[in-house]
């Protein structure tokens, strides 16, 4: 599977080809007592119904990358839609390739190895990052 990192507006979340997503959304349902729910937000497929708090009973999504792993925080993976209702921030691409948007990489440095052919990823605070 072809991954490509994104800061683009355009890809504020991560999309993955309709077979990855496939295979994520089942490995998720199978793994968590949360009610799965049947609703229609956007472009998003996979809902549960549960508090803030029972986002821990859904498992860690780890990313891998040549040369590193990347794991997806809960906030930065599941949105809350309606009281009550999560969704999987995570789309279905339309094409073959798997983007990382934005949202997911939110509070994260993403750095390029453009010689090495490597992609780095470290925790940050957005609000309390200054450059220069």
């Amino acid at each position: 599977m072809e991954m490509m990192a994104s800061s683009s507006i355009q890809e504020q979340h991560t999309h993955y080809s309709e077979e990855a997503l496939n295979v994520l959304m089942e490995a998720l349902i199978n793994s968590t007592s949360l009610p799965q729910m049947n609703a229609t937000v956007g472009m998003f497929e996979l809902f549960f119904q549960g508090s803030s708090e029972d986002l821990v009973l859904l498992p860690n999504i780890t990313l891998h990358f040549y040369g590193t792993n990347f794991t997806l925080t809960k906030e930065n993976t599941y949105m809350e839609v309606e009281s009550g209702v999560w969704c999987l921030g995570i789309l279905k691409s339309f094409s073959s390739a798997s983007i990382v948007g934005t949202v997911q990489t939110y509070n994260y440095y993403v750095g390029y190895d453009l010689e090495a052919g490597v992609v780095s990823f470290a925790p940050l605070d957005c609000a309390t990052f200054k450059t220069g």
